[in-house]
């Protein structure tokens, strides 16, 4: 490629050592020349090419020989004279230096190849007279970035502007322009605006996953045009995860859109853990006695239960544990635990080891004169049920004790509570009211209840019996701690008692009387 200007320098330095002219604001012409009998062309020391007259240039060829491309390297800029109307073929061809053109009204047709490899020329404006130009017009014009079509779509030759990537302007007043044409005319490396949109009017604003619309207007022709906002995309918010209480479902982690809430990861529900409490020192299978109701722990000790608010959870020991003999079976030691409950619904055990064997089971026995009844007779610490009846122990005093009966067949196999069907209850101690004393032995204090009037059938099934005790606690409530259930009939006291009395008394032969409906055999 030509170095830009050296031309210049050497014809300026010639022209100095020729002739010494007088100082003039305007430039100079540096050469000039005819083009028939009605083109003239003169090339300024500024570097600017002016071609005036009238009618066509004529075509020249790939060679370059219009005559101003001997100075190609020196053109920088061009104008035509408005009488001038066409461009030739090749007229500019490699003016490597040439950054603008002036095509003026009048210009009808510009030739092939006449602006080929003018790598400089940035911008180039089409007048309305403008109706053809040729093959490979602008081809390799690298620099241009604005192409400009004042008029009427004009017909265009094969690759006019091959390897031009510029912005190309067009009217939409002017006939001819559509996609079709756009393309011919190199749609691909073109970047076109046919239309003078204004900023344009949101008519739906865009949503998360819906397109909203820009509806802008043609400051020339007023025609509207509706062009997509793209959809903004969901934002998403975690959900956090919450941790399941013992009332209350959890649920795993999740995520919404804060923008229009749709749900983008939903949450699962985690089912509520439920009521439970784990003993102190109970293993997985160990029987644990929840409010006079039996549950088998779990792992860990642990106890589930169906609803809150138990109050005791009683450990037992039992002599012949699991017998198939149900009467030789009674408690022998017990635990007493208080169940704290928190507002989540979890539950603490904690022992006090102050009422520990506060019920004792002392045996039974039948009445031997009378009416047939049953009495089961339970011991209590004189320590303990003092304290009880004093100042209280963890915050709780006594009211009441006493003993609950039931038969075993209308237990049905459930636990011997007041809340059974058919209970039957009656008190031996109650507070400032009864107090009456079966026994004192080794420190204890026995009380019991007789319950009569039972028919010689009812002496065969058993009856489920068991204490209780009626306590206050330190919020004024009232609650129960109940101890080891028996199973007994009259029957099966009065075989145990068959040699307890000398034969032929009264009491012998009421205790045998009874054997002999029970047992006949």
């Amino acid at each position: 490629m030509k170095a830009c200007g050296k031309r210049i320098t050497t014809l300026l330095l010639a022209f100095v050592l020729m002739t010494v002219l007088p100082f003039c604001a305007e430039a100079e012409t540096l050469v000039s020349g005819n083009e028939g009998e009605t083109l003239y062309w003169e090339l300024d020391e500024d570097g600017t090419l002016r071609i005036s007259g009238s009618g066509p240039m004529p075509d020249w060829s790939p060679a370059g020989d219009a005559p101003w491309l001997e100075y190609a390297d020196m053109i920088t800029a061009a104008e035509i004279a408005p009488e001038v109307t066409a461009i030739g073929a090749y007229a500019f061809l490699n003016c490597v230096c040439l950054r603008s053109i002036t095509i003026p009204e009048g210009i009808g047709s510009i030739g092939i190849q006449a602006f080929t490899n003018c790598t400089a020329l940035t911008s180039v404006r089409f007048p309305e007279s403008c109706i053809s130009i040729g093959d490979y017009a602008f081809r390799n014009c690298t620099s241009l970035v604005s192409v400009e079509f004042a008029g009427d779509a004009p017909s265009i030759g094969g690759k006019s502007f091959y390897d031009v990537t510029a912005a190309a302007y067009c009217s939409c007043l002017k006939n001819g322009w559509d996609e079709t044409t756009m393309l011919a005319y190199g749609a691909k490396k073109l970047t076109w605006s046919l239309h003078a949109w204004d900023d344009g009017t949101v008519i739906r604003e865009a949503a998360c996953t819906e397109d909203g619309i820009l509806r802008r207007q043609c400051a020339v022709c007023l025609i509207e045009q509706d062009t997509a906002i793209p959809a903004s995309g969901h934002k998403p918010v975690i959900d956090a995860a919450v941790a399941p209480a013992a009332a209350s479902p959890g649920w795993t982690e999740g995520s919404h859109c804060q923008a229009c809430g749709t749900v983008l990861e939903a949450q699962q529900m985690i089912p509520p853990l439920g009521y439970s409490v784990s003993i102190p020192e109970t293993a997985e299978g160990d029987r644990v006695e929840i409010d006079g109701t039996e549950y088998v722990a779990g792992s860990g000790g642990k106890i589930s239960l169906q609803a809150p608010g138990a109050v005791f959870a009683v450990k037992l020991s039992w002599n012949n544990p699991g017998a198939s003999d149900i009467h030789t079976t009674y408690p022998t030691h017990m635990q007493v635990f208080r169940l704290d409950w928190e507002e989540d619904g979890s539950c603490r055990a904690v022992r006090i080891p102050q009422l520990d064997d506060v019920l004792q089971y002392a045996g039974a026995s039948i009445r031997i004169t009378g009416k047939k009844g049953i009495r089961m007779i339970t011991a209590v610490p004189e320590e303990t049920r003092k304290k009880l009846t004093g100042s209280g122990i963890e915050g709780y005093v006594l009211l009441e004790y006493g003993t609950i009966v039931q038969w075993d067949s209308e237990l049905k196999g459930t636990a011997l509570t007041f809340t059974a069907a058919g209970v039957r209850s009656a008190a031996a101690y109650e507070k400032d009211r009864n107090d009456p004393v079966f026994a004192r032995t080794g420190g204890k204090i026995q009380f019991t209840n007789v319950l009569v009037g039972f028919s010689d059938a009812q002496c065969r099934p058993d009856l489920a019996m068991r204490p209780y005790m009626k306590l206050k606690n330190a919020a004024g409530e009232t609650v129960i701690l109940y101890g080891g259930t028996v199973h007994r009939s009259i029957g099966y006291i009065a075989l145990q008692n068959e040699n307890a009395f000398s034969k032929g008394s009264d009491a012998w032969n009421y205790i045998h009387g009874i054997i002999q409906i029970v047992f006949p055999n």
